[in-house]
């Protein structure tokens, strides 16, 4: 009775687990299958072959006390919820998944929002004089503050791509990323100079 009453405990907390990730919400999703599959058809059997023995024990001259029979109906009780209390956790990542999806299309949204925003910056050069050492460093420092703002993206993207894959989705791409970082580069080497 105890074990089978600790295994179903532990189950219990496994799949009501707090989901903080998209690596925490595949393992669970995960989990709670092999759980559907294996382990609540392993439990019912061995619920099922322990009160074979206690229907046993009846029939014998074995007193079985009430503490043993409480405990019984305890597990039974617990090994008919299991398939409500999946059913509840199956649910609830259901939700979680939602919520995170919409999370990863909030992002692309918002990296590619600034990824146009970037863009918009570097074309700005195309218009910009040359003329004086105050305006060209200037110039320097906002191709440099572009230049990082392009490696910060690029390592969001290679995240947001990471979590994509974790929950099924096909990878965002973002050709202008390339494009843009090729753009900067003259403008970056031309006022290099003026640092």
């Amino acid at each position: 009775i105890q074990n089978i009453n600790a295994d179903l405990n532990l189950i219990h907390k496994r799949v009501h687990e707090r989901i903080e990730n998209e690596q925490q919400l595949v393992d669970t999703e995960n989990y709670l299958e092999k759980v559907r599959i294996e382990d609540i058809i392993e439990k019912k059997k061995e619920y099922e072959d322990l009160l074979a023995w206690v229907n046993m024990l009846l029939k014998t001259q074995y007193r079985t006390t009430q503490e043993t029979l409480t405990r019984l109906k305890t597990t039974f009780n617990f090994v008919q919820s299991m398939d409500e209390i999946l059913n509840g956790a199956e649910n609830k990542l259901k939700d979680t998944r939602i919520a995170f999806e919409n999370s990863l299309v909030g992002k692309k949204d918002e990296l590619t929002n600034s990824l146009n925003d970037i863009v918009s910056e570097i074309e700005k050069f195309k218009d910009i004089e040359h003329d004086g050492m105050q305006q060209n460093r200037k110039n320097y420092e906002i191709c440099d503050e572009l230049a990082e703002r392009i490696a910060k993206m690029k390592e969001d993207v290679m995240d947001l791509n990471d979590k994509e894959i974790l929950v099924g989705f096909v990878q965002s791409e973002f050709p202008k990323l390339v494009t843009a970082e090729e753009s900067l580069k003259p403008y970056f080497q031309l006022w290099h100079l003026y640092r």
